[in-house]
């Protein structure tokens, strides 16, 4: 068992290689555009079979292609008792983005989707992959769509058929120049990783189970950035937890509908046990969350970048990341967070931050601009790093100052 300062696993990647074989079993890649079958009006609320899935992030580049690094995370209750042979992913904007379409109701695509294959390089799409990417590009509207994937039993001829499961998820278009925010949610939307479980997703408590300010802290970051939630809860908990993040709602005026900004969930793929496993037993979420931020948002911006006019991405895509330890701080660091845009909020909603790097060496974590095959600093690295600034909670208005949320005359630049 790894301590809290040293989670580096002694036999280098046992865990990754279990999380991974785990997470594979319901991850999926994006395959040709199909016709609609004829069920695009059925009922999807009499689908006797409930999905799970995480959302997709998709950057456009400046010469209007499109790139993407999302595993398509998508389960259903009870799959092991179908012989299925296909899902079927059908994307749509969302009805807010249809109603602002002057040219009216926006169409649906369809398309297949089949178990990724591990040698699918996301940089270098097949042809067949480039085509959907083309017909993506005509359906997607910025910010937040609508994605539902379709699960089939046994027959090949789905005109002949109704799917037997239903999974919801969104697929965000997000421009290759937006600056990111990342959040973390237990712990740091809510009091704490436990009690923040207790109350989004059993008692639905969610106002109780909060930090006071949230909402209106990322709803302020987010006219100026896109906001990412991350979690290491499994897929089981997708439907839950988006549920929570649609609902949370903190000091409603006639202003302001003191909800979170939309954002697209990122989450484990796998199950609970291997939740469990990576928080209490190697305590290697940083493991996990490095990677999936590098795989999902620094990769596609990497790639659009690169068709741009300067060919060259940004130091860092990230304006702040928030978290509530330090493993959240270490991820957060090792994918090309600067030291001084890091938070990390304790139970009693105390904010601590990390000073400006001493050396150029320690801005990063040394491997952020690489593969994603990071190693992490021990926590005491971090302890040291700590600076004097220290906040009291995400209303205090220096933590605002800092985040540059405020004018120069003190008032807020946004309503929070």
């Amino acid at each position: 068992m790894n301590t809290n300062d040293n989670n580096n696993n002694n036999d280098g990647s046992s865990d990754d290689e279990d999380e991974h074989d785990d997470q594979n079993k319901y991850t999926y890649q994006l395959g040709k555009q199909i016709l609609d079958y004829g069920f695009s009006h059925f009922d999807h609320n009499n689908v006797r079979n409930e999905g799970y899935a995480f959302d997709i992030i998709v950057v456009e580049a400046e010469d209007g292609r499109l790139h993407h690094n999302s595993d398509m995370l998508v389960r259903f209750k009870g799959e092991r008792d179908y012989d299925f042979n296909s899902i079927i992913m059908k994307v749509e904007p969302s009805q807010e983005t249809q109603e602002e379409d002057d040219m009216g109701a926006a169409a649906a695509a369809w398309f297949e989707i089949h178990k990724k294959d591990g040698n699918n390089d996301p940089g270098n799409p097949s042809n067949e992959e480039k085509s959907s990417l083309v017909a993506l590009k005509s359906i997607l509207k910025p910010g937040r769509n609508v994605v539902s994937y379709f699960l089939f039993d046994g027959n090949d001829d789905k005109s002949k058929v109704i799917p037997i499961g239903v999974a919801r998820a969104f697929m965000f278009l997000w421009w290759h120049t937006d600056m990111v925010v990342v959040s973390d949610i237990d712990g740091t939307i809510t009091k704490s990783n436990a009690r923040g479980v207790l109350g989004t997703i059993v008692t639905s408590q969610y106002g109780k189970a909060s930090h006071d300010g949230i909402c209106h802290l990322l709803t302020a970051l987010s006219h100026k950035s896109q906001v990412a939630y991350l979690t290491s809860r499994p897929i089981t908990l997708a439907n839950h937890t988006r549920k929570f993040l649609a609902n949370l709602k903190q000091n409603e005026n006639e202003n302001n509908t003191g909800s979170l900004p939309e954002g697209p969930l990122l989450g484990f793929g796998g199950k609970m046990p291997k939740v469990l496993l990576m928080e209490l037993v190697s305590h290697t979420t940083q493991k996990f969350k490095s990677k999936k931020l590098h795989e999902k948002i620094v990769k596609p911006f990497r790639q659009a970048a690169a068709g741009s006019e300067n060919n060259s991405s940004p130091p860092s895509m990230f304006v702040a990341g928030f978290g509530n330890n330090l493993n959240d701080m270490q991820a957060y660091h090792a994918i090309g967070m600067d030291l001084n845009s890091i938070y990390m909020i304790d139970k009693k909603s105390q904010i601590v931050t990390f000073g400006e790097s001493s050396s150029p060496s320690d801005k990063k974590s040394g491997n952020g601009d690489g593969d994603g095959d990071f190693t992490f600093p021990p926590h005491a690295w971090y302890k040291e790093r700590i600076a004097g600034a220290k906040f009291n909670g995400y209303t205090d208005t220096k933590l605002l100052d800092r985040l540059g949320l405020l004018n120069a005359d003190g008032s807020k630049k946004y309503l929070i």
